[in-house]
């Protein structure tokens, strides 16, 4: 009976040593895979300068008219307006400035946060 068990540990390692076997293999596999979509680079290492450079031409292809014209190069904006704006150009561009909270908001937020006469 002794001789049973023995043969059954002996067995079950066996078998678990060839299954751990194939799954390294596997795994080995795989990682060649990923390693290779990594290291086989056709054109070389790409750096953010490379990346930089191809946005630019992508992007200065992409603003060329239907007629081929480069809309930069003629001094007008892709709107055909002179300057860029949507209006034509007619009326002066003026900075906003941010709304500010009425007299009345301004109370309901030091009520709401507890501040009461924060500011007297």
């Amino acid at each position: 009976m002794v001789g049973g068990i023995v043969y059954w540990a002996y067995a079950s390692a066996v078998a678990e040593d060839k299954e751990e076997q194939t799954t390294i293999k596997k795994e080995q596999e795989k990682m060649e895979r990923m390693s290779k979509e990594f290291t086989d680079i056709d054109e070389g290492v790409i750096s953010d300068s490379d990346v930089l450079d191809s946005l630019r031409k992508r992007v200065n292809s992409t603003k060329t008219d239907d007629d081929g014209s480069d809309p930069e190069a003629s001094g007008n904006d892709p709107s055909g307006n002179p300057d860029g704006s949507p209006d034509g150009g007619s009326a002066p561009t003026a900075t906003l400035d941010p709304p500010t909270a009425s007299a009345e908001e301004i109370e309901r937020l030091n009520k709401l946060f507890g501040m009461g006469d924060a500011d007297k």
